[in-house]
């Protein structure tokens, strides 16, 4: 089975900042707003990583446990299908 892997919705719309990241959503009109931590992943997924690629990537990045890390990826890339800003690559 393939790791997950997402890709950038065309409804969405990204400006970066310093210390966060704003995702509008052009459907809807709402404003998502990401941490550090979700603007590394947002990164992560612009440059087409599977979900065990950010994983990876931001193990190295982060002193975090890595089940806390899992948790806190997962809580992130859900949130953001259910938004529909990403959608997973078939």
């Amino acid at each position: 089975m393939n790791a997950p892997q997402f890709t950038i919705s065309p409804r969405v719309r990204v400006q970066i900042f310093e210390q966060e990241t704003l995702l509008l959503d052009l459907e809807s009109g709402q404003y998502l707003r990401l941490n550090q931590t979700g603007q590394d992943v947002w990164r992560l997924l612009e440059q087409g990583m599977s979900v065990p690629e950010i994983h990876q990537a931001l193990i190295h990045a982060y002193d975090v446990h890595a089940t806390l890390l899992d948790q806190d990826i997962k809580i992130l890339i859900d949130d953001l299908v259910a938004r529909r800003l990403i959608v997973p690559v078939v």
